[in-house]
């Protein structure tokens, strides 16, 4: 499974999966949503032969807090804030979403350059800021457990 975050903020997460299906998504949601942690989970396919999977949750009780903005990262300059602030990255959050190529692509800044930004940005956002991904291994934890259950059984 080749997992690409898309949004991580207060609003939610969103992660794309690609060589997943209906079947996954929907065991995967449907835990989700039994959690006492999360305030609602849904997924779509946008085509059922080449779409990859998107799924976003939300968790109950995330506050929407201060993002640092990209400008206020060490070593980046107003000319290169506003080449990151043109393709929508606007905070230290967003940048980290990224990876720098990806970044370079869309910008033209300097991988070298960008590897420096992403590192500063490292500092400054905790990995899971906001606790998505520890409720999300805790309920793909859950549902390998109840596999193995199954498993055993038959």
């Amino acid at each position: 499974m080749d997992v690409e975050v898309l949004r991580e903020d207060a609003g939610g997460f969103e992660v794309q999966l690609a060589g997943e299906d209906h079947g996954f998504l929907s065991l995967l949601t449907s835990f989700l949503d039994r959690s006492d942690k999360v305030e609602n989970a849904a997924y779509k396919v946008e085509h059922p032969l080449v779409g990859k999977p998107k799924l976003f949750f939300r968790l109950k009780g995330v506050k929407a807090d201060d993002e640092i903005p990209v400008k206020d990262l060490k070593g980046v300059g107003p000319k290169t804030a506003e080449q990151l602030e043109a393709v929508g990255i606007n905070t230290a959050g967003k940048l980290l979403l990224n990876t720098p190529e990806k970044v370079s692509e869309r910008t033209g800044v300097a991988v070298k350059l960008l590897e420096k930004y992403f590192e500063e940005a490292r500092k400054v956002v905790p990995e899971d800021k906001y606790g998505y991904r520890a409720v999300l291994k805790d309920v793909l934890a859950e549902i390998s457990k109840e596999m193995d259950k199954v498993k055993s059984e038959v």
